[in-house]
This record gives C-alpha cells, structure tokens and sequence, in this order.
C-alpha cells in the first residue's frame, strides 16, 4: 500500500492502474480504491471451486463501491464453458464490467518444470532465464490461431466469438479503408483481427517493459531487442519498429500506434491528411 500511496504523490500522474489475480483481501482492495483509478482481476478457473467463489464475492463487493473502474478479464478454461455461463449470470445481474479472454497454448514442456527446493536446477534455469524467455515469447506468437483450435473445442470457440461482450469499454480505435471502428482489445481477439506483422509499430515510443531485473524492451512483447537497462545507459527509441510477429496478444501492447503505410500515418499523429 505504501507505493501505491509514494505514486499517488506525483504530480503528473493520471491514471494509476493496478491488474491483479484476485488473491488480495477484499480489504487490501478496497484501501487501494483510495489511491488507484482503474483495477482490472483477471478471473483463472484453474483454482479451486472454493478460491473462485471468493474471488467473484470479492469482485461483485469491489464494483458496488463504485470508487473506481472495476473490470474483470474473465479467463476462459477449457472444458469450463458451464462454468462460465454461470459466472456470466452473476457479473450481469450484478454490472459486473468484463470480457472474455482466450488462455493462449502452454508452449513451455511441462516435464521440464522446476520443483520447488531444487537449487540447482533453479542456478541454472536464473542463468538462461531471459534468453529462455524469449524464446517462449516467440514460439508464443507462432501458429497461434491453429494452437487455440487444438487446445479448445469448436463450441467454445464459437461461444467466444459470437459472444456480445458485456458492458465493454473501447480502448482501441482500427481505421480501414472505408470505416473506423472503436473497440475492445479482447473483441479484437475474437473477431482475429489483432494482426499487425509488417506494420510500422510505436512500442518503445509509446511504451516500455522491464523485466524484474531491470532490462528493458521496447514492448511486452519483446520484439526490437534489449534497449538498456535501469541503473545505465538506456537507448531511447526515435522510430517504430516493422512489427514481426503473426499476432499481437497483450493487451498493452494492442493499443500502441501501427501504421501499415506511410500515407495514413497522419491517423496516428493527429494530422490533417494534407500535411502529411
């Protein structure tokens, strides 16, 4: 609480987001209330029944107080849609704002986990973690769609798809040739419409990400390599970059300016089309 309250502080602060599982106390939500602007809990269904039921109380009690934007990014598990449906019930009767999100393919092998206490393996694993991440970030990207096809079933994905995501706000804006449609990132995912490969993008200009170790990339996605670290030099992005990857999943990273041509870049500057 006491950085939350330090953020709080700063004069040229306008939004202080904070995304979170849901295993605080309903108490530790409701003193952060006092200090953040927007709380989004991702809901897994992987826990226990008992550990869902909480979490969903604990939502429903947060969006009553009405003391900042509460949404819910409703993790659809494999083989839970009745589950689901039930879940969906509760957040209607109750105006809880949420949408459904697609949990994207495990890439990692999961007899190469580590258990817990083996020091060794976990030295070892410290060593080749960012480069093992990488590697993870862009086998995540890879065949994407065809790997959800494999790991859901076509009812579930129809479910997804077709689903009218309820009380959903619009943090993204995709101009096309003869429309502009204003949206949510998560119904962009839906609707596949969340790829960009080859477009100009403006992650590192628009955004950061760090690692807990202080290294810093352009994006969540981690594309444009290592721009520096905190503590020395960082080399501050001036130009987009070509974007490589099939499809764009974070939902930090979906709202950054893309160009696909240099002739609509006055769409994402703000210009007249005539001072392009």
């Amino acid at each position: 609480m006491s950085i939350l309250q330090h953020l709080k502080q700063k004069k040229s602060l306008t939004q202080l987001v904070v995304v979170t599982n849901g295993s605080v106390s309903l108490e530790k939500y409701v003193q952060s209330l006092n200090y953040i602007t927007n709380l989004t809990i991702s809901l897994h269904l992987e826990q226990n029944n008992k550990t869902v039921d909480r979490t969903i109380e604990k939502i429903v009690a947060l969006t009553k107080l009405k003391k900042a934007w509460i949404n819910v990014n409703l993790m659809v598990l494999p083989k839970s849609l009745t589950k689901i449906k039930k879940i969906i019930k509760i957040f209607q009767q109750n105006k809880v704002k949420f949408v459904l999100i697609k949990i994207d393919p495990p890439v990692e092998n999961v007899l190469n986990k580590i258990k817990k206490g083996d020091t060794q393996k976990i030295l070892k694993a410290e060593e080749k973690y960012l480069q093992n991440k990488l590697d993870i970030k862009t086998k995540y990207h890879t065949n994407l769609e065809q790997r959800h096809e494999e790991y859901y079933t076509k009812e579930e994905l129809q479910f997804i798809e077709n689903f009218e995501q309820q009380n959903q706000w619009k943090n993204i804006k995709l101009h096309q040739e003869d429309k502009i449609m204003e949206m949510n990132t998560s119904d962009l995912v839906a609707k596949k419409l969340n790829k960009w490969q080859g477009w100009q993008c403006y992650i590192g200009i628009d955004s950061l990400y760090i690692q807990h170790d202080g290294t810093i990339f352009r994006g969540n996605c981690m594309q444009g390599n290592i721009i520096g670290k905190i503590g020395s030099n960082i080399n501050w992005p001036k130009t987009p970059i070509k974007c490589p990857i099939e499809v764009c999943v974070c939902n930090a990273d979906m709202p950054i300016r893309k160009v696909k041509e240099s002739k609509y870049e006055y769409l994402i500057h703000n210009k007249k089309e005539n001072n392009v």
